[in-house]
């Protein structure tokens, strides 16, 4: 198959190679659909009856490993009370954190749970089917950006950042500030006023005390440009008192990059006040708002929500799609597939000996070169004008991961005895098992059971990903699905029908999936011949390409300390055809 190449041709006169702008993951993404196909409320069936006209019936699934695959076993009463008795300890003698290494087998039998079938395949359903995009947790994302390469990111952050001292404090379940001054102390007065109280010379030391015969902190900030920075706020005797609403503390809260042992919620838990620094701004919505933090320079959250660069119709609660009407709306109406466990049906030596996974240097959604789409003009004069999430490029759509070789997904022995809290264990079934399970289905139209078979049955060099340990290549299934209709008039007529004899093999899945592509097309407005064609579902069926995956040097997560240069993430197409070195 031939890709077309794409019409974004990055060009810099400092560079003509397309490496100069492009990273590497174990993961991309299909974009955002532009348009939107949903479904009427009334032309979901009642659920109190058969209805002659639609399909009753079960898929039998064989699914074979192509790759080991892990999906983590649950904990028994012991175990979780082990664990948890290991988190509760407060001295320096913490176990490594227990994890069940075990397959998901309660019972003792190795299966693949229904609920995880569940999830991938409404995805795909998703995607295919030009659906909504709600499965996201809409929360403000949190940076610091004074030395960043991305100079427009510098330029907000100043914008935004105009940081006063403060008293912060909780009175019920309200929150304030007392404002307060505050001024920079130079490096060897700060280690005088250590040595004579007695203090650690460590980030966030906060103790009351005295200087130049004022009352305050001192407040020692965490290394920054290889130095720390010292200042004292000072405790006011009145001052203006600034209440934080909820939403301040909510996105305080949601900052999930903070580091452990700076935030001043939890310190607030054991004081009755804490030192902060405080910037005024107004959100997106035109709201006054007030973000804080430990030190001068602290984190403040974006402008703009997650949600908000999404569009609209995507999120908007009243639109049904093809997903939503099939799998259910849990206030409005109930699902009409059913996914049974998987079970192992091949058992002679089906697990691999326990091992340790390599650590992830997984990056987050504030990696914004990835996560963000960013369009020839953000690359121009590179990485200085790439879009950020207070600009408003969308998102870049729905995370997978690439197939990969799962010959190296172990840690050495040398590497866990170094760090060894910060590894876990696991147990994988190996490459070439194989299970076997149902997912059963009432009052589904023809275009509906499309879809589900489409997402099930896909091209011959496709697969698909499940369980944990993806980016490092575990989780490729094949499956290979069958159709079985109820066949109604008999049902009525025999009560035990379906339950004392199998149905017979429906083998028209194809005609199913025609009428699913066909019905998409239509609303697409689209002459094309299959949905496979049309450029978006492309993307999906590289990223599901098992046959031909890129090598694993291209789909490999950088080093970490590379993900400073913002080099932005290629489509699935340019990694496809080793356009990515």
């Amino acid at each position: 198959m031939e890709y077309k190449k794409s019409k974004d041709t990055y060009q810099n006169p400092k560079s003509q190679t397309q490496e100069y702008y492009f990273s590497k993951a174990p993961y991309n993404f299909i974009p955002l659909n532009n348009e939107l196909i949903t479904i009427k409320k009334e032309c979901i069936p009642s659920f109190d009856t058969y209805h002659k006209d639609l399909y009753t019936g079960y898929i039998s699934l064989e699914i074979e490993t192509l790759t080991p695959l892990y999906i983590r076993d649950t904990l028994n009463d012991e175990e979780y009370s082990k664990m948890l008795a290991n988190r509760k300890r407060k001295d320096n003698k913490k176990e490594k954190p227990f994890a069940n290494p075990a397959f998901f087998s309660p019972g003792s039998l190795i299966r693949i749970p229904g609920s995880s079938m569940r999830g991938m395949i409404r995805t795909l359903i998703e995607i295919v089917s030009f659906g909504k995009f709600i499965n996201f947790h809409d929360r403000k994302l949190y940076y610091r950006s004074f030395a960043d390469r991305c100079k427009r990111l510098r330029d907000e952050y100043r914008k935004y950042i105009k940081p006063q001292g403060g008293i912060l404090k909780k009175e019920g379940l309200s929150y304030y500030i007392e404002e307060s001054n505050f001024e920079i102390i130079k490096e060897k007065e700060a280690k005088a006023i250590l040595l004579n109280y007695k203090l650690k010379d460590a980030p966030y030391e906060i103790q009351k005390l005295k200087y130049k015969n004022k009352s305050g902190y001192l407040v020692i900030s965490p290394l920054i440009n290889g130095r720390k920075k010292y200042y004292f706020i000072e405790i006011p005797s009145s001052g203006k008192r600034i209440k934080l609403s909820k939403e301040d503390i909510k996105d305080y809260k949601n900052d999930k990059e903070r580091k452990a042992g700076i935030n001043l919620l939890k310190e607030l838990e054991r004081k009755d006040e804490v030192p902060c620094f405080f910037s005024k701004y107004i959100d997106s919505k035109g709201n006054n708002r007030i973000a804080f933090g430990h030190t001068k320079m602290f984190r403040i959250p974006y402008i703009k929500s997650i949600g908000e660069h999404i569009p609209e119709k995507l999120r908007k609660e009243e639109n049904i799609d093809f997903a939503e009407a099939i799998f259910g709306r849990e206030s409005d109406f109930a699902s009409r597939v059913f996914f049974e466990d998987f079970y192992l049906i091949d058992t002679q030596n089906p697990l691999l000996p326990e091992g340790n996974p390599k650590i992830l240097s997984t990056p987050k959604p504030t990696c914004f070169q990835h996560y963000l789409v960013q369009g020839n003009e953000n690359l121009k004069d590179f990485p200085k004008n790439l879009a950020h999430y207070n600009d408003g490029k969308p998102i870049r759509g729905y995370k997978l991961y690439w197939h990969r070789e799962a010959n190296n997904w172990k840690a050495t022995k040398e590497e866990v005895d170094k760090h060894i809290s910060q590894y876990t264990t696991i147990r994988p079934v190996r490459e070439g098992a194989k299970f076997q399970g149902i997912i059963r289905f009432e009052n589904l139209t023809k275009e509906e059971l499309g879809a589900l078979l489409f997402v099930l049955h896909l091209p011959e060099e496709c697969a698909h990903r499940l369980g944990m340990v993806k980016p490092l290549g575990l989780g490729s299934i094949k499956i290979k699905p069958k159709l079985y209709l109820s066949e109604r008039q008999r049902r009525y007529q025999d009560l035990f029908h379906e339950w004392s004899e199998n149905l017979s093999e429906t083998p028209s899945i194809e005609d199913f999936k025609k009428s699913f592509e066909s019905f998409i097309l239509s609303k697409l407005s689209s002459n094309l011949k299959t949905l496979w064609e049309h450029e978006r579902i492309k993307k999906l069926k590289i990223m599901l390409n098992f046959k031909k995956h890129p090598v694993n040097t291209k789909t490999d997560y950088l080093d970490l300390g590379k993900f400073k240069d913002r080099k932005v993430l290629p489509d699935p197409e340019k990694v496809y055809d080793n356009k990515l070195t």
